[in-house]
């Protein structure tokens, strides 16, 4: 079976990992796009009857480095991050928060149903779920979504701007209020007929954070650059990449095991 994945710096982790752990897996191809913040080539992807350019997926420009994709030469596509995360939806409470949250963002207050109807909209105008929608008009076969990860824990205790909101929600408890409403948004996806595949329950610590060892970003790395310095709580390694694609490649492997494809052209 040949699988696509298509995602942005979320995917990096999970390619890395792709030769070790396809292994485990007789007879499955895996290849990778991978959107770049320095890509220049426009991702172009046909159909037997229809044909599409994706502007905001930009691939590397370099030998060796596809930047077309042929839907009829793969069996399942699977786009990872693109935006859609537990942390865009934290971030837009910022500026309207749902008014039951016991932590306050210091933004505009929204009653529980109006709040709902604006983490709708949050999340159906990222990149991932444009590219989900014009997958689906495309092709009839599998698509699958997975998210970019939860962050990683250390942003609860951290001090700093970029950290207010997670330390809040973690210092209020309001993580299960969190992890509820990401969870709403998940659901919605099968009404697109697109399968959220959820990250590992092995990387989560609590409810809504991703295990620090998981990290790209690592509180005992000082130096200047690192990802820690950074602040980046959202990009994991490798181990993380080996953990998610496992639990990947079985969900495919069970849909495909009792026929969920419409169309089986090859075996795991």
């Amino acid at each position: 079976m040949r699988i696509c994945f298509v995602g942005n710096s979320h995917l990096g982790p999970i390619a890395a990992a792709s030769h070790g752990v396809v292994n485990e897996f007789p007879g499955v191809q895996v290849g990778h796009y991978i959107s770049r913040t320095y890509g220049a080539l426009p991702l172009k992807v046909y159909s037997e009857n229809d044909a599409d350019v994706f502007s905001f997926v930009k691939i590397e420009d370099r030998p060796g480095v596809s930047s077309v994709l042929s839907l009829s030469d793969w069996d399942a596509f699977i786009v990872v991050g693109f935006g859609y995360s537990l942390v865009r939806l934290v971030e837009q409470w910022g500026a309207y928060q749902p008014d039951f949250l016991k932590a306050d963002f210091g933004g505009h207050l929204l009653r529980a149903d109006f709040a709902s109807d604006y983490e709708n909209h949050c999340m159906d105008t990222t990149q991932a779920v444009r590219l989900l929608h014009r997958l689906r008009e495309m092709t009839s076969k599998p698509i699958y979504l997975v998210p970019a990860p939860l962050p990683a824990e250390w942003a609860a205790k951290r001090d700093g701007a970029k950290f207010d909101a997670w330390r809040a929600i973690h210092e209020a408890g309001d993580e299960a209020h969190a992890v509820a409403a990401y969870e709403r948004q998940l659901r919605r996806l099968p009404g697109r007929r697109i399968k959220p595949i959820k990250q590992p329950q092995a990387t989560i610590s609590g409810t809504i954070w991703t295990r620090s060892e998981y990290a790209l970003g690592q509180p005992n790395d000082a130096a200047d650059d690192s990802f820690f310095a950074r602040g980046d709580f959202y990009h994991m390694n490798k181990s993380f990449g080996e953990i998610a694609l496992r639990e990947i490649m079985n969900v495919v492997q069970a849909d495909f095991d009792v026929s969920e494809f419409p169309e089986k052209t090859g075996s795991l």
